[in-house]
């Protein structure tokens, strides 16, 4: 069987998925697999029509696309993301079509879901038959039950191209917003004051729609609001894997565009942050993507630690509840609040206009007070899944989260809190019938004790 991996990763060959697929590689002599490395090769696919053609042509002959890649930020690589663009604006979607087609990730398992979710949603896009994901931690090579699973997995892939399976679609297909957007002058301002805020956009893939959502937002304020677009500020290229930012976060580009500079001078600067984009695909633009994944400077570390932060987009976000998933995800990961989402899916202009008025004077307000909602699991999940990892296995490349960690009260083990350990020392007497029961019947009441007394010292207070 002919099998081509399409391979993610802007380090090449020289890769953690490689070792996989390389696995994969011996242990089925019996199918040919091309690896094409579109990540690290991404400029000459865009520039040479002709390798882009070449790949094509590769795509027609295959039985499978493996699509394998590392994580970044949630997602595929920028350079990845920008291919799977070029499939589209270069109407290639009847290539991929009727082709089996799996995913394979490395990570931490830090969200790697959602980029499988992309992926899958992207191959469905192009009509491929979509049979399942590997989502492998970067060690489960050297785990002798993993490599079995790895095993099982192509074995899956095979069988389900051998037998033609019909495989089933999980991701509704995007339903492009009606509304053509046509804003009226706002009838009253919000008042910035002293709080500054900043917008991040890319006009370079900006819809009609959007440009009006902007313009309508920063004629919301009685001081307009700067803007930070991403096609005028340079990038010299994408992250590069190398993980030089490891040990003091010093990145390769430093000093060598506009990246850095940005996000210390400008984003964290700012009191709020809004970002206005235009879906492309299933995500936002790969130029996005790309000063995302530039960020990675700073490594594992919250990226807009208190800031009020909010969406104004153009597209079908509604279908795209993934996305919507990895937005309030890396607001919860970066510390910051998620205020609001506002998308020009409504009905009419003058809803959406009054939807960007309540969004202008609710960052304000929110922005005025400090506002902080609880993390839910997104944030809970994600903060010991980095402490875990910059405890152990990461902390050896990744210095600097470790002393960061360290720093802010992030290595919060639960052995750590004297009061934990207190309390499981009473454990072995709950195995003495008479203390087990009396535990029992009363543990509905110990369950909220504390709260009770909160509420009652709260009571008190305000008699007073």
């Amino acid at each position: 069987m002919n099998i081509l991996v399409l391979n993610g990763s802007p380090k090449g060959d020289n890769s953690v998925t490689m070792t996989y697929i390389k696995h994969l590689e011996i242990v089925f002599p019996e199918h040919r697999f091309q690896i094409r490395n579109i990540a690290q090769a991404i400029h000459r696919l865009e520039k040479d029509d002709g390798k882009f053609d070449a790949l094509m042509n590769e795509v027609r002959e295959c039985e499978v696309v493996l699509w394998a890649f590392p994580l970044y930020f949630m997602l595929v690589h920028a350079n990845y993301k920008r291919f799977i663009e070029l499939i589209f604006e270069r109407n290639q979607e009847a290539v991929f079509s009727g082709k089996y087609a799996a995913s394979l990730s490395t990570s931490i398992h830090f969200y790697d879901h959602t980029a499988h979710n992309y992926i899958r949603g992207i191959s469905e896009d192009l009509r491929m038959n979509f049979v399942e994901s590997f989502s492998a931690e970067m060690q489960d090579l050297m785990v002798p039950s993993e490599r079995q699973n790895l095993r099982v997995f192509m074995e899956n892939i095979v069988d389900a191209c051998q037998k033609q399976v019909v495989t089933t679609r999980v991701f509704p297909k995007l339903s492009q917003p009606v509304l053509n957007y046509q804003p009226a002058t706002p009838q009253k301002l919000t008042e910035l004051g002293k709080l500054s805020l900043v917008i991040v956009t890319d006009s370079g893939s900006m819809s009609d729609n959007l440009k009006n959502m902007l313009e309508r937002f920063r004629s919301s304020f009685t001081k307009t609001p700067e803007v930070v677009d991403l096609t005028t500020i340079k990038i010299a290229g994408g992250c590069l894997g190398c993980m030089k930012c490891g040990m003091d976060n010093e990145c390769t580009y430093d000093g060598k565009d506009d990246v850095r500079t940005t996000y210390e001078e400008k984003l964290k600067k700012a009191d709020i942050v809004v970002f206005a984009l235009t879906m492309k695909d299933r995500y936002f633009s790969a130029r996005w993507k790309n000063f995302l994944d530039r960020r990675f400077y700073k490594t594992h570390q919250p990226g807009l630690p208190g800031k009020q932060i909010g969406y104004l987009i153009s597209g079908p976000l509604s279908y795209e509840q993934n996305l919507r998933q990895i937005l309030a995800a890396q607001a919860e990961t970066d510390q910051a609040n998620l205020v609001d989402i506002i998308t020009d899916e409504l009905t009419t202009s003058t809803d959406l206009d009054q939807a960007i008025s309540n969004f202008s004077e609710k960052l304000m307000r929110y922005a005025t007070i400090k506002v902080k909602k609880p993390k839910t699991f997104l944030g809970v999940g994600a903060a010991k899944i980095f402490r875990d990892e910059m405890w152990g296995d990461l902390r050896l490349i990744f210095q600097a989260d470790y002393r960061y960690y360290k720093k802010h009260g992030m290595m919060d083990f639960p052995q750590s809190k004297f009061s934990t350990r207190l309390m499981h020392l009473f454990v072995p007497f709950l195995r003495l019938g008479p203390v087990k029961k009396q535990v029992q019947d009363k543990t509905k009441d110990m369950m909220h004790r504390s709260q009770d007394l909160v509420n009652k010292q709260e009571q008190e207070k305000r008699k007073k």
